[in-house]
């Protein structure tokens, strides 16, 4: 087991990676002293796919805890509403909860987030844990204390900084991927190569094409498993370096973070959420190296790089109008720009790169906004 902790002005909350964790849920619990009432909050497909939830409700309760359950119908987008927030805040009044009590996110991105800001604002905030079931989370959402919900199609615009008391991340939960969600998750890990790790990038570019086969043909080995902790553990320790120094964003480190993410945003809310997370982001370092480029910021030698990486992890670099059902209008792309929670002072903000390894923020002039048309244009709308 490797463990990274997150340091915060406040606290400090251990980030467990490593096989076979799970298992020691209940001793992980005690040591945080939790009081005896559990929510576990999952999705039907989670539960269908991995059978994870009822494990954890017989070991937490041979353990001596009293274990209630909430399930969201899909683990999807949509989940992430005032209607999804009202119904799970729903589920901890009547499992009693208090302030003694633990709520414990399983799953992916989407319930972590919505688990964690039900978590944030019940009873003004009572304890999380998070345990990620898939790449992606693992690496990023579990990680940092964000959570949120979307709101009138703009993503993740209410939410709360609110960290996890503790971040399970087991290996093992991986071997329940589907080859598609392994996928996805994978533009996250390239992201973080891009932004710091540049030993992450290189061993990537090394061993991501095999890994990526045995991806594909559900032919996963040891020495796969022992890369995957490798790639979750550099991942975790640089998103926690940062998070430890710009806790809610403020310092303008953690901003880096966002690589990719503001086109990736547009991109979701563009297609109404038929685009993943991960192909979002994939496509939305295309578009961030490509205009970091035409700015004069990065060689070209970066954005084919960079794209290389990215088609041998089997991951997009453009689209098809069919994912988004109608011509993209040029107002729309704008407005939807303008919705991002990192405008400021009716400045839009992005992350761009200057080189492998390094990231600067860069605020979009009206001139630029050519460029950024251009981007759609390039990647298929």
């Amino acid at each position: 087991m490797k463990t990274v902790k997150v340091r915060l002005q406040s606290h400090a909350y251990d980030v467990r990676i490593g096989k076979g964790l799970i298992r020691q849920l209940g001793i992980y619990l005690k040591q945080l002293k939790a009081g005896p009432r559990i929510l576990l909050v999952s999705s039907r497909d989670i539960v269908r796919q991995t059978r994870l939830t009822p494990f954890l409700s017989r070991l937490l309760t041979r353990n001596g805890f009293q274990v209630f359950h909430y399930e969201f119908v899909r683990g999807h987008e949509t989940d992430k509403s005032i209607k999804g927030l009202t119904s799970l805040w729903r589920a901890m009044y009547q499992a009693k909860l208090d302030r003694s009590s633990t709520v414990i996110a399983v799953g992916g991105g989407v319930i972590g987030d919505v688990t964690g800001f039900a978590a944030a604002t019940y009873l003004r905030g009572i304890r999380l844990v998070q345990i990620p079931t898939t790449l992606l989370s693992q690496v990023d959402s579990a990680i940092g204390g964000k959570t949120a919900i979307d709101f009138e199609g703009g993503k993740n615009l209410i939410g709360a900084f609110y960290q996890p008391a503790l971040v399970v991340a087991d290996i093992d939960l991986l071997r329940t991927l589907s080859a598609d969600v392994f996928r996805d998750s994978f533009a996250e890990v390239v992201k973080y190569g891009v932004i710091q790790d540049v030993t992450l990038f290189k061993k990537l570019e090394t061993k991501g094409r095999v890994l990526m086969d045995h991806v594909s043909q559900n032919v996963l080995n040891v020495y796969d498993f022992r890369f995957l902790e490798e790639v979750v553990y550099r991942c975790v320790r640089v998103k926690a370096g940062v998070v430890s120094r710009d806790e809610r964003e403020t310092k303008g480190l953690r901003t880096m973070l966002n690589y990719g993410h503001t086109f990736a945003h547009v991109l979701e809310s563009l297609s109404n959420y038929r685009l993943t997370h991960g192909k979002a982001v994939g496509i939305g370092m295309v578009m961030a190296a490509q205009l970091s480029f035409r700015l004069g910021l990065v060689q070209h030698a970066f954005v084919d790089r960079q794209q290389a990486l990215l088609r041998k992890m089997q991951l997009a670099s453009s689209l098809g109008r069919q994912v988004f059902g109608k011509p993209v209008k040029r107002e729309r792309v704008k407005a939807l720009f303008f919705r991002d929670k990192k405008v400021s002072k009716g400045k839009i903000k992005l992350v761009l790169p200057t080189r492998l390894g390094q990231v600067k923020t860069v605020m979009l002039r009206p001139a630029d906004w050519q460029y950024v048309h251009d981007g759609f244009k390039q990647i298929g709308l």
